[in-house]
């Protein structure tokens, strides 16, 4: 799969859903990630390295992942699998905002 994705562009969509009782919103988010061209022995020391095999695409943008990946167009966070931002908006309008539940360390 790195072999696919190396020196090219690939895009990664996530949908995210907040159902109340009496509502559902949806939206969707998208990103554009521009990898790395990688030699064989570069995937081979991810692969030793990092836990890649339950990861969409081969890998995780986390940790190690990061030294694959040349842009990112788009929410870090679709790429790590959960785009914080988008699932704070559809929250705030179920009622509920995420700023009111920040503690102190």
């Amino acid at each position: 799969m790195l072999q696919e994705l190396s020196g090219s562009t690939h895009e990664v969509y996530t949908g995210v859903c907040v159902k109340t009782k009496n509502d559902i919103f949806v939206k969707s988010e998208n990103a554009k990630i521009v990898f790395n061209k990688l030699s064989d022995d570069e995937i081979k020391k991810y692969h030793k390295n990092f836990f890649f095999a339950d990861k969409a695409g081969g890998y995780g943008i986390q940790n190690g992942g990061t030294i694959l990946v040349k842009k990112i167009e788009g929410c870090f966070y679709n790429v790590m699998g959960l785009p914080i931002n988008t699932l704070r908006e559809l929250l705030k309008k179920a009622g509920i905002d995420l700023w009111d539940f920040l503690k102190p360390l």
